[in-house]
């Protein structure tokens, strides 16, 4: 690392001399030496608290906007890189959004495989609540009044097999994000196909 470089919020990247975004608000800058994915960052995104516990891995530089003195921000890293903000930054208290639990999926279909398995099939939510879906929860029931936990997982598909031929079971499914579970859909009755008819048996050998 340089032991003086500039870092550019709030305007274009493209073009650094486009106008500021009025919207934009910050309460803390963060900058680590991999990439993270979103489930990485949605952990460390707590409603109500910017605060990362330290030390972490691969960070570079932790800047907490609401710890400062004057026009300078401590990096609360292991680097200890002091910063400096420039462009007459204005201080405001942080309206941090709300993240609830989504609502639930949508239009569970299925697909009828065999005499013993159906391919459960069904949509996103419509709302995710302000954070992506990581998970849904897929639950039946075969006589219609209590449910079991059937799959839970990223896919917003499950197959089902091992069932009866010629019968109908009810399934629900839930979907989950960092904040909560939503309701559990409408229930939908799904049934598999007849069997077919059984093997002729062979005719018995007689030894002479």
């Amino acid at each position: 690392w340089a032991s003086d470089f500039t870092f550019i919020v709030g305007r274009g990247i493209t073009n650094p001399n486009t106008p500021d975004d009025p919207k934009l608000s910050i309460s803390s800058l963060r900058i680590w030496d991999i990439v993270r994915d979103l489930s990485q960052i949605q952990t460390n995104m707590v409603a109500g608290s910017a605060d990362l516990p330290i030390p972490q891995s691969n960070l570079i530089g932790y800047w907490k906007f609401d710890d400062m003195f004057g026009a300078f921000a401590q990096d609360v890293s292991k680097n200890k890189f002091s910063a400096r903000l420039v462009g007459e930054p204005k201080f405001s208290r942080a309206q941090l959004p709300e993240v609830v639990a989504p609502s639930h999926p949508e239009m569970l279909e299925h697909i009828t495989i065999s005499s013993s398995s159906i391919k459960i099939i069904w949509e996103a939510p419509e709302e995710n609540g302000g954070a992506a879906v990581d998970h849904y929860v897929l639950e039946w029931s075969k006589d219609f009044i209590s449910y079991q936990p059937l799959y839970e997982g990223t896919k917003p598909e499950y197959i089902v097999s091992s069932l009866a031929s010629s019968r109908f079971y009810a399934f629900r499914v839930a979907a989950a994000n960092f904040a909560g579970t939503s309701k559990f859909s409408p229930v939908s009755y799904f049934g598999t196909s007849a069997g077919g008819p059984l093997a002729p048996k062979l005719p018995p050998t007689i030894s002479s």
